[in-house]
């Protein structure tokens, strides 16, 4: 049977301003193209461990907790918890929960004899409700000494590096990549915004940054 001619137009309009409604729904939901997807192994985990030469860490980015475990049972160090860094003050019993469960294990990075984990800054949390949440991820980073119990050496937030970026950009950034070791002591870290990535050397004893100049990237 042949349908009319206005009718096969009609349909046709109909899929074509369906098709056009759907693309134009898929690309407004989309996340900026800065925070689609972030480089570091962790990234899609809330909880895991990383193992370092004398501790296993186990990294709550949820809670934004770090507790040290041994690397030989499933004892605590240093502490009855383990716990050597909070972002909040605020008590979970996260740790005791997490110990349960069957946690991803994946290598530390330990450089100049301290360890540095990405956190989220679960203290600005309330601040950022309203944004996407990847804009929260990756966006604390700490330095501990694994031979002083655990102790923070020092801690940087992605919003620290605002001052490098565009005004436009400032809203939400966030670390990618791992980092990795320089020259005179220094750390080499990427902090990614909407629209750019810039590289920084971070002084290992201070974590003050340094951006680096696009010859000293070769």
């Amino acid at each position: 049977m042949k349908l009319p001619v206005a009718c096969l137009v009609a349909a046709t309009s109909l899929l074509s301003t369906f098709n056009h409604l759907a693309s134009d729904t898929l690309n407004r939901v989309q996340p900026p193209s800065g925070y689609s997807k972030s480089q570091t192994p962790q990234n899609n985990l809330d909880q895991f461990f990383r193992v370092s030469s004398n501790a296993r860490w186990l990294v709550d980015k949820r809670h934004g907790v770090v507790s040290a475990w041994s690397l030989v049972d499933n004892a605590p160090l240093w502490s009855p918890n383990g716990v050597v860094f909070r972002v909040s003050n605020s008590k979970t019993n996260a740790v005791k929960e997490l110990t349960k469960l069957d946690i991803p294990t994946i290598p530390a990075t330990e450089i100049f004899g301290r360890v540095y984990f990405f956190l989220n800054d679960v203290s600005a949390r309330r601040a950022l409700s309203s944004a996407p949440a990847n804009f929260r991820q990756d966006n604390l980073l700490i330095a501990l000494d694994p031979n002083a119990q655990g102790r923070l050496v020092w801690k940087r937030r992605a919003q620290d590096f605002a001052p490098f970026f565009p005004s436009c950009d400032k809203r939400a950034l966030v670390f990618v990549d791992d980092i990795q070791p320089l020259p005179n002591d220094e750390l080499l870290v990427q902090v990614a915004a909407e629209r750019e990535t810039k590289r920084f050397a971070l002084n290992a004893a201070t974590g003050e940054p340094r951006l680096l100049a696009p010859a000293e990237l070769r």
